[in-house]
């Protein structure tokens, strides 16, 4: 049994990233399949001379997180993990994955090694810290998650709460620029609404 309360918290978290992470290759992999070639036409050409219409290639689904990611400039070796990351944690939490890029955007501009000045750590700037970004990634993540229920889904709290209260304006100015750079995200993806 273990003696330590949080080594099993962390523990915990390891394994729900790696379910998350191995979730989402799976879900990647039969995305990515590639469909069987159809059966040749047995019939002549010239008894069917119309020509088999042609089908539009599938356009290739943007990958929206990867995109924010670029946008806001997380540092290029990272990007390919930070997206790994981000989008097992919104998969696990169901925080929308552009805004919680922004998010960490904010805090941290995605660095592992950020200490704010309440000594919060890690790219999500939480008091709990992991030498694991993917850990870091989802403890944000979850916390994000209690705050839009605790503001009852109102984003613009839900961040103000996550950065200090809904009632500090400190926090309100920073809530502001995680909203904004939010709506810019969304409309450059064409989903803002």
């Amino acid at each position: 049994m273990l003696r330590y309360p949080e080594i099993g918290l962390k523990l915990t978290l390891i394994i729900l990233c790696i379910s998350g992470l191995l979730y989402a290759n799976s879900r990647n992999e039969r995305m990515l399949s590639v469909p069987k070639p159809m059966a040749q036409n047995p019939r002549p050409m010239a008894q069917n001379p119309r020509p088999m219409a042609q089908h539009p290639r599938p356009m290739a689904k943007k990958d929206v997180v990867k995109e924010t990611l670029i946008d806001l400039r997380a540092p290029k070796e990272k990007v390919a993990s930070l997206n790994r990351w981000i989008r097992s944690a919104s998969g696990v939490t169901q925080v929308d994955p552009v805004l919680l890029v922004c998010l960490l955007h904010t805090e941290s501009g995605f660095r592992q090694d950020a200490v704010s000045e309440k000594g919060y750590k890690g790219e999500a700037q939480t008091k709990r810290f992991s030498e694991f970004s993917s850990v870091n990634i989802l403890e944000g993540a979850e916390i994000l998650r209690d705050k839009l229920e605790l503001s009852k889904g109102d984003m613009f709290e839900a961040v103000a709460r996550y950065k200090g209260g809904k009632d500090n304006q400190e926090a309100r100015d920073q809530a502001s620029e995680v909203m904004r750079l939010y709506e810019i995200q969304l409309k450059r993806r064409g989903s803002w609404k």
